[in-house]
């Protein structure tokens, strides 16, 4: 049975890690139509309510109206971005 201390020098010697698998040069995913209407919103939801503290609020409010938008004009706002 190998220690511990054992198991993680031969993980250190074999020169891998848990990093090696992101990278810095992957590319980022496209936001989803969702976000891209959060960017949006935030703004102007803000401007009209600056009372409003945190995220969640915001976040609560942009999915209310998210929901309440019709297919007609979501997929518009969604290949704007």
């Amino acid at each position: 049975m190998r220690s511990k201390a054992n198991g993680d020098t031969a993980f250190k010697a074999s020169g891998k890690n848990k990093t090696a698998t992101g990278g810095v040069a992957k590319p980022k995913r496209a936001p989803t139509p969702f976000f891209a209407f959060l960017a949006e919103f935030r703004p102007q939801y803000m401007e009209k309510h600056p009372e409003a503290k945190g995220v969640a609020a915001v976040t609560k409010a942009a999915g209310e109206k998210w929901r309440s938008m019709s297919d007609e004009v979501v997929v518009p706002v969604a290949l704007n971005n």
